[in-house]
């Protein structure tokens, strides 16, 4: 009898850098197994503050959301404790739940149909496949004109800076996230320019507003006030290095981009200090990625 081809499936969430990480983490068990994939889309919903962003790709996984119906049996499950601690209805298959913020390495163990549950945040997950999630997630298809011809202007010396600020002010987050300071990316600039030749910065941010206070005074740079997340991270991209924040969004503008000359700084002081004291960003980075 012939065996039953093994599914992948995945729960997605948060914004698109996070989907990103949950989608690639997927995608490499599939591919290393030859089983198929599945995206759970089940916690986008009308109403909720985010959406579902990879549609527009290539990936071959297979979209699905819970029915309808099968939602009040999960409301059910979750008002008796057990809604977090198994595959939602509709996608029976073994739960395994990524146990730390840090690469998980039971990951590597799984053998045959699984249903996953994380953040998945690190490129242990996914690294052997890097082309192929480069080419599948490729931008420049997908994005304005505007911002190709922005693209076409860069020098092929350019830093990009990636300021996240919006959200981040929000009291709610300062638990977790918080506004990186203007010494980081006094120091970042530095760490990049004794690597480098820059003579093109440009600047992208969720707050323009925030742009100035965070950078060196005397810095030249060009703000730039795309029309859509995908042309911000398609710019971010095509730069030649990077300077990121404390962001998912902005890790895979910098992962996405060609590897290959690339200087990349990222923030040590990753999360809010109360909450990097719970966790371990260790995983977190490539390995030839700056720390700072």
């Amino acid at each position: 009898m012939e065996r039953e081809r093994p599914i992948i499936a995945v729960e997605l969430h948060g914004g698109l850098g996070n989907q990103l990480f949950q989608a690639s983490a997927s995608l490499a068990i599939g591919w290393r197994l030859g089983a198929g994939v599945q995206f759970d889309l089940s916690r986008f919903r009308p109403g909720t503050k985010r959406r579902y962003e990879l549609g527009r790709f290539a990936h071959g996984a297979e979209e699905l959301s819970a029915p309808g119906w099968l939602r009040p049996g999960q409301k059910l499950l979750k008002a008796m404790g057990l809604g977090r601690k198994r595959a939602p209805l509709g996608f029976a298959r073994p739960l395994v739940q990524e146990g730390h913020f840090h690469f998980d390495p039971r990951f590597e163990t799984i053998s045959g149909s699984a249903y996953l549950r994380g953040l998945f945040q690190s490129p242990l997950y996914f690294g052997p496949y890097a082309p192929e999630l480069r080419r599948i997630f490729a931008l420049e298809p997908h994005v304005s004109a505007k911002a190709r011809e922005l693209a076409a202007l860069l020098s092929p010396r350019t830093l990009a800076i990636h300021i996240r600020a919006g959200d981040y002010q929000n009291p709610k987050f300062a638990d977790v996230h918080h506004v990186l300071t203007p010494d980081y990316y006094l120091r970042a600039i530095e760490c990049v320019s004794a690597e480098a030749q820059i003579d093109q910065v440009i600047v992208m941010s969720d707050s323009n507003e925030a742009i100035p206070s965070r950078l060196p005074q005397g810095l030249p740079y060009s703000i730039v006030s795309s029309t859509s997340a995908l042309d911000d991270l398609f710019l971010m991209s095509h730069a030649k290095h990077n300077i990121i924040a404390n962001s998912t969004f902005s890790w895979w503008g910098a992962w996405l981009g060609n590897p290959e000359g690339r200087v990349v700084v990222a923030p040590k002081q990753w999360f809010a200090p109360p909450y990097q004291a719970k966790v371990s960003t260790k995983d977190l980075f490539p390995p030839h990625w700056r720390v700072v």
